[in-house]
């Protein structure tokens, strides 16, 4: 059963502002399940527009015209070029009404003035926008970020065997110590700004480890308008490919380094007590 159970908004727009490595991507793949969902040239799931503006920490080098090689990668230039490009693009996409989205990790770094323009430039379209933002544990989603980074580097050629030149637990701590890390995992500043930058209403947040409940899915479908697809939970998406086992000590240190993070979100979302393993840290 694809797309049955109809949402009130004829267009709504997605922007998927993160955390990184907190099941964006499974997110992503369930939108598009959904017979609304609208593609067009651009088919990647994190356009990296907004980042590559304000944040030179998250975002990939720039588009150079010498190395675009399809029409999706050309509106990617010009968006970055011009923010008329972008409303328009998905203006467009949805003329005839649906869902489409932009899920860029890296969005969670944005201002509260940017969420607002992003919010506006749509309004004008006669699109609805509707935000996610998606937590997970702060010390499990530095290790897999960590792992990321290190599959990513391998493949470069640019690190290789970590353990080779250095203690894999002094490689996650400077990298839990970079200033894109402690932004992704900064969750209470993302919420700040969302709730400036958009009405209660267009905000869901989500919380990876019961993510993949039924009661959750209902849910996030209802609020999205999309169907609901209840086995797509036992579908895994963007696993990681490289696993370094970094400390008990290691870890500890990671959690305090974050503990504003998890005595806010707690205050806020008392159920992560029991769901996210790094408050063991704290007892």
């Amino acid at each position: 059963m694809r797309g049955t159970e109809a949402s009130n908004l004829d267009r709504t727009f997605v922007l998927g502002v993160g955390a990184q490595k907190a099941g964006t991507t499974w997110l992503s793949d369930y939108l598009r399940a959904d017979e609304k969902y609208r593609f067009g040239a651009i088919k990647e799931k994190e356009f990296h527009v907004w980042d590559r503006k304000d944040l030179p920490m998250f975002a990939p080098p720039k588009r150079r015209v010498s190395t675009l090689r399809s029409k999706g990668q050309f509106l990617l230039r010009a968006m970055g070029k011009f923010d008329s490009v972008y409303f328009r693009y998905f203006g467009s996409l949805l003329r005839n009404g649906g869902i489409a989205a932009d899920i860029t990790p890296s969005y969670a770094g944005l201002s509260a003035a940017r969420y607002a323009q992003i919010n506006q430039g749509f309004r004008r379209q006669g699109i609805q926008v509707k935000t996610v933002f998606m937590m997970r544990d702060p010390v499990s989603r530095c290790v897999s970020g960590f792992n990321m980074s290190m599959h990513k580097a391998s493949k470069n050629l640019m690190a290789g065997d970590v353990a080779a030149d250095r203690n894999a637990d002094a490689v996650f701590l400077d990298f839990i110590e970079t200033e894109g890390s402690r932004m992704r995992s900064d969750y209470l500043s993302t919420l700040a700004a969302l709730r400036e930058g958009f009405a209660p209403s267009q905000i869901k947040v989500l919380i990876y480890e019961n993510l993949f409940e039924p009661e959750t899915i209902r849910d996030f479908s209802e609020f999205f308008g999309v169907g609901f697809f209840p086995d797509r939970a036992d579908i895994k998406s963007n696993v990681a490919k490289k696993k370094i086992q970094v400390s008990d000590e290691a870890l500890s240190k990671c959690a305090l380094m974050l503990r504003d993070t998890y005595e806010g979100i707690g205050q806020e979302f008392p159920q992560v007590r029991s769901l996210w393993r790094g408050y063991q840290y704290f007892r």
